[in-house]
């Protein structure tokens, strides 16, 4: 009987300090990640059984983390347990190429130069892509997910415009229908890369001036 409760109690002893101890890091920062032990919440300094267990760790946006242990009597130290940020596929296609090409998310930002586009893995997370065209810009916003490719498809139609004159030496201002400039200089000019829509030319010559209204027309070059 003695040797039973001394057993018992020296069960209970050592019981008292078989604990899990662990911490948890994202990209170098603590954070407080959702721990799990065989399914069942746990934290970190808690008493555990001894035994075969498996150790779950989740976080939003960082990969689950998981490891079996066999726990007997004592401490049993994890360290810092460094999560992984979960990451995702971000294509992005731009015709005609874009003078620049800027993707920017919370974590991660690119700018290209006279771009066609890129194909990047990247943190999940919502991200802005923003194409500059010589006379326009496109934007877009993509949630970038580990579980499927975020295509991103920049396609805008545009046309020219070819400026003739029967003065070798006038002058041009080529206006939206918002009345702001897109384009100005000599006659004869092109125009390349305009959106389709109204706009307005004066030409200047000595003082004269002469005003037309043009309609462009995409995939055209409009005379």
């Amino acid at each position: 009987m003695v040797l039973v409760m001394f057993g018992i109690r020296t069960h209970q002893r050592l019981m008292e300090k078989t604990r899990l101890n662990f911490s948890v890091s994202l990209q170098g920062q603590a954070v407080d990640g959702t721990a799990t032990l065989d399914g069942q919440p746990v934290f970190s300094g808690q008493n555990i059984s001894l035994g075969s267990h498996q150790l779950v760790i989740t976080k939003p946006k960082a990969d689950a983390y998981s490891t079996n242990l066999f726990i007997f009597y004592g401490a049993h130290n994890l360290g810092d347990i460094a999560l992984k940020r979960t990451l995702g596929n971000l294509t992005v296609s731009v015709t005609p190429p874009a003078q620049s090409l800027i993707i920017r998310g919370p974590e991660w930002s690119v700018t290209l130069r006279n771009s066609s586009g890129t194909n990047v893995s990247v943190p999940t997370d919502n991200y802005y892509v923003e194409a500059d065209f010589p006379h326009s810009q496109e934007r877009r916003q993509v949630l970038v997910n580990a579980s499927y490719s975020s295509p991103v498809q920049i396609a805008p139609s545009f046309g020219s415009v070819e400026l003739g004159c029967n003065q070798p030496d006038a002058t041009y201002q080529f206006q939206d229908a918002n009345g702001q400039n897109v384009s100005s200089g000599s006659l004869p000019a092109t125009i390349p890369e305009l959106p389709s829509g109204s706009y307005s030319i004066t030409a200047t010559h000595h003082g004269h001036q002469h005003q037309s209204p043009v309609f462009v027309r995409a995939g055209e070059t409009n005379t």
